[in-house]
């Protein structure tokens, strides 16, 4: 008898338990859809290098953070670190900001704080100052809408709006333009 009533317990505890499974497995789990408004990838104390197609080196950067966007293919940078190169080799700008988002077609908007350090010697722009400024990485031209300040040896212009092109070394001020100018002395 109590054996009876063992096997019996035992068979209802086993369906029970198959049960319990059966149920818990058949209900519907909500799959979850990535939100693509949300990076995908996302680092800190990042470093990146590119190249043009024949393999000379374009462009560097260095950010405190990068968060990458798969919907869009942006990619957004916390206080990066531009670097331009000229023929693969020689440095020649260094770009700053407080926020950068560089697209799939490598443009980048750089916002907050801008700056455009040249850093070749004796160069007739040392530096361009704003608070957004659009680069076409590829093509090597950049422009903005925005008040921009340009200081180079012995005189500082300013203007709304501006065009330039790292490639021809010309900055071109679009509107309000105004210049003040220093003797140099040797």
């Amino acid at each position: 008898m109590i054996q009876r009533l063992s096997i019996i317990l035992l068979v209802g505890v086993i369906l029970f338990c198959g049960g319990y499974l059966m149920f818990e497995s058949s209900q519907d789990q909500a799959q979850v859809e990535p939100n693509l408004e949300l990076p995908v990838i996302t680092g800190k104390q990042i470093a990146s290098t590119t190249y043009n197609q024949q393999g000379a080196l374009l462009y560097t950067i260095e950010a405190a953070e990068l968060n990458y966007y798969a919907n869009s293919g942006d990619t957004v940078f916390d206080e990066p670190v531009v670097e331009l190169y000229r023929d693969g080799k020689d440095l020649e700008w260094r770009l700053s900001a407080n926020v950068a988002r560089l697209d799939k077609s490598q443009n980048l908007l750089l916002d907050g704080n801008v700056r455009l350090f040249n850093l070749y010697p004796d160069a007739g722009i040392e530096l361009i100052k704003s608070d957004d400024l659009g680069v076409a990485l590829v093509e090597g031209t950049f422009s903005t809408e925005s008040s921009v300040v340009i200081t180079g040896p012995g005189y500082e212009n300013s203007g709304v709006g501006l065009d330039g092109d790292f490639n021809n070394y010309n900055a071109r001020l679009l509107n309000e333009v105004k210049g003040r100018y220093e003797a140099i002395s040797d």
